[in-house]
């Protein structure tokens, strides 16, 4: 039977509240590993997915104040030296013994993930386009078949004319969404030579980025501390290298490692 978690010397000093608004955050050890836990009631979390279709407001609060958890896991100076994974939102492990039975059975991979985001950090890089009309005009003229296409629009009657746009605006957004794809993949590729690996993210809608412009790039790379200054300023050159062609390249981060530590954490 495997041994009890304990409470470790560092808990008490995460600061930040349990995703219930009130409850205390501690950390349970197990083998040389703290896991940074608190306690729910069922009565409000066992029915989280229901609750999340039910009311978007109260599943984004949650998990907001998860993130706050693992984000301050990650600045504490007891913690500086040692990597933090970070376990996907919604997580829920009834008893004890479902958390040792947890920490046991995904020990080597837990381990492994350990190992491989030690000494880096994860940045989020994404590409936005800045002017949607110019980019389609461009998109047009470079087009001999389309620019062609244009021209030919004057000399129809209204009703033929009209239908030969709606046909060439759906020909154009498919030529533009190429040439994107392939902006966005040119970009990603650039910065390989500067990280330790990188993966794009699926590309978010203006509903949930809250902007007018088109996201062309959504992006995670894991950077080893010591080659930071070089990613920083490739990050720097490209930004400035897209901007006069209507691109906006945005940085942010160090973020918890989600997209590189992945194991079956369920």
């Amino acid at each position: 039977m495997a041994t009890p978690p304990e409470t470790s010397p560092a808990a008490g000093k995460i600061k930040a509240v349990a995703v219930d608004g009130h409850s205390r955050v501690f950390v349970r050890v197990f083998k040389g590993v703290e896991a940074v836990v608190s306690s729910l009631s069922l009565d409000d979390f066992g029915e989280m997915q229901k609750k999340a279709r039910e009311d978007v407001h109260w599943i984004k609060e949650k998990a907001l104040a998860h993130e706050r958890v693992v984000e301050e896991a990650m600045d504490k100076p007891a913690h500086s030296a040692a990597p933090v994974i970070p376990v996907k939102f919604g997580v829920i492990l009834n008893t004890d013994e479902r958390l040792v039975d947890a920490l046991d059975q995904q020990g080597t991979a837990i381990r492994i993930a350990f190992d491989r985001i030690r000494g880096k950090q994860e940045w989020s890089l994404k590409l936005f386009l800045k002017d949607a009309q110019k980019f389609k005009d461009q998109a047009r003229e470079q087009n001999d078949t389309m620019r062609q296409k244009s021209k030919a629009l004057a000399a129809l009657p209204a009703g033929m004319a009209y239908f030969m746009e709606e046909e060439l605006n759906e020909e154009l957004e498919r030529e533009c969404s190429r040439k994107l794809d392939e902006e966005g993949l040119r970009t990603f590729e650039q910065f390989k030579p500067f990280v330790a690996e990188s993966a794009q993210v699926k590309l978010l809608d203006g509903k949930l980025t809250g902007r007018r412009e088109r996201m062309v790039l959504n992006s995670a790379h894991l950077v080893s501390n010591i080659h930071l200054p070089q990613f920083d300023r490739a990050v720097s050159e490209m930004r400035g290298k897209l901007a006069p062609r209507g691109f906006l390249l945005e940085q942010s981060g160090p973020w918890p490692a989600y997209h590189f530590t992945e194991f079956a954490h369920d």
